[in-house]
């Protein structure tokens, strides 16, 4: 579920009331998101420095093989 949809969920959940818990709830919503995202991305960014790593360590080892 992306972002916007969790959020429309919410929104529904809350309604559109102006008082500050529902404003304060749906801040909060919005920042476990935003954490999710970041973490989401980082596990991303890990897998593709760990591909990055073996893609390297093959092109040394066809370098090796090449000087051999």
């Amino acid at each position: 579920m992306s972002i916007k949809d969790q959020n429309n969920k919410y929104q529904q959940i809350i309604g559109k009331d102006g008082d500050k818990a529902s404003e304060i709830k749906r801040i909060e919503c919005e920042q476990r998101l935003i954490v999710e995202r970041m973490l989401r991305l980082e596990v991303q960014k890990e897998r593709l420095q760990n591909l990055l790593d073996v893609l390297q360590s093959l092109d040394s080892d066809q370098d090796d093989d090449e000087n051999n």
